[in-house]
């Protein structure tokens, strides 16, 4: 089905506030939301069309319908909506399912917790998206979309090979990675060959992972209203820094904690401005410690895996979203730094198995990693209060013996 990139009209005005929030997606990313929202006094609803580890919480009522795809769901959605209701997308399934029924959903919502839909695609997009930054001057590595135009001349090897469409499901998984860096021509023809196999579009841009490298990302929160100035002057940013795995692994961070940094926060910023986000969302980006700069790589516009950090750094991302439709605010010290993020699981198994754990390689030390376990504030799975999730991760991992197979 084709997306909907018409420009629907802001949600229409309600006096009520909003009561309930309405989460697309069950992930560990849902989760973090799941529990921010429980803090805010909020109902909520979360739906999907696959059983992750928010559908174990104790809070919140679930919906799921495995085996049925996502706009099957759209009449049973648009029964739970209401003027006190608003919805956020944990994933980039679901932020195209909006895409597709935005103007019911705008209509059917107070708020949708994302930009319009020019802004949705060109983040999802790749072939969008380096272009949109360097029309307005936002530093990207340079990119080649294989086989929809001729390779640019300042493209040499080493590259970063990734899907055009992020692939979250899918047989092909296991065959593409989400990314994989190419170290010379023979063997950029050998993975290009794989993904012609597997029928899969193809972007190569310019490897960045010879410099010494760190990967930060600014977290936003940003309301949405027709006066662009009061929406950037409302907007609540701050930067974390992946700890774990190291920029060379394209993997997604299992250790990150907050770092402040003027001049990425100062990057982020501008991309919110030129590319018109709001609502909740990340800005990846690449620092060359050597020569300063910085790279916009991602933005995830929605929701990420690390959402924990922004309550545990005080915060309030909804409240900002949402204003004064929300009862309850969660004011207090915001925090750029003391702050970090775990998941324990594979966190483990990105330090330890023999081949290329970050601690068997010698990357980092036993004790320099023991002391980042200790200094974790904000943890992925497991709570006190809500410890389901945390402990049925565990378990279903040592009953598959992924632990035991990937350590040894």
């Amino acid at each position: 089905m084709s997306v909907k990139t018409s420009e629907p009209a802001l949600a229409r005005p309600s006096s009520a506030p909003v009561t309930r929030l309405i989460i697309l997606g069950s992930s560990l990313t849902a989760l973090a939301v799941l529990r921010d929202a429980v803090r805010h006094g909020l109902e909520v609803l979360v739906l999907d069309v696959d059983v992750g580890p928010a559908c174990a919480s104790r809070w919140g009522r679930k919906i799921v319908r495995p085996g049925v795809g996502a706009n099957d769901l759209l009449p049973e959605l648009l029964a739970e909506t209401g003027s006190h209701c608003a919805l956020v997308a944990t994933s980039d399934y679901w932020l195209e399912f909006i895409m597709r029924h935005r103007v019911e959903l705008e209509q059917a919502c107070a708020e949708v917790l994302h930009p319009a839909n020019a802004a949705l695609e060109a983040c999802l997009h790749k072939e969008l998206f380096v272009p949109r930054c360097c029309e307005r001057g936002l530093p990207t590595p340079v990119t080649w979309f294989v086989g929809a135009e001729t390779r640019p001349a300042g493209l040499l090897c080493p590259v970063i090979l990734r899907p055009l469409r992020t692939r979250h499901q899918g047989a092909h998984n296991e065959l593409i990675p989400k990314a994989v860096e190419v170290p010379d021509e023979a063997a950029l023809a050998r993975w290009l060959a794989v993904y012609s196999e597997q029928s899969c579009a193809a972007v190569a841009s310019t490897s960045l992972l010879g410099r010494r490298l760190r990967q930060y990302s600014v977290a936003y929160a940003t309301p949405r209203s027709a006066d662009r100035a009061a929406t950037f002057d409302l907007t609540q940013a701050f930067v974390t820094c992946k700890r774990r795995p190291l920029p060379d692994r394209c993997s997604v961070g299992t250790n990150v904690e907050l770092s402040p940094q003027a001049r990425v926060l100062e990057l982020g910023r501008a991309v919110i401005e030129q590319l018109g986000l709001t609502g909740i969302g990340e800005i990846e980006v690449l620092h060359d410690v050597d020569t300063g700069e910085n790279f916009v790589i991602e933005i995830n516009a929605r929701p990420w895996m690390q959402y924990a950090l922004a309550p545990a750094s005080g915060h309030d991302f909804f409240t900002t979203c949402v204003g004064a439709k929300l009862e309850t605010s969660r004011t207090g010290l915001q925090r750029l730094q003391g702050r970090a993020w775990v998941e324990f699981k594979t966190d483990l198994l990105n330090a330890f198995p023999r081949r290329n754990g970050a601690v068997r390689r010698g990357e980092i030390g036993v004790a320099r990693y023991l002391l980042s376990l200790l200094r974790a504030n904000a943890i992925a799975r497991f709570r006190w209060h809500d410890r389901w999730p945390g402990m049925l991760g565990w378990r279903r991992a040592q009953r598959s013996g992924l632990l035991r197979s990937r350590l040894t």
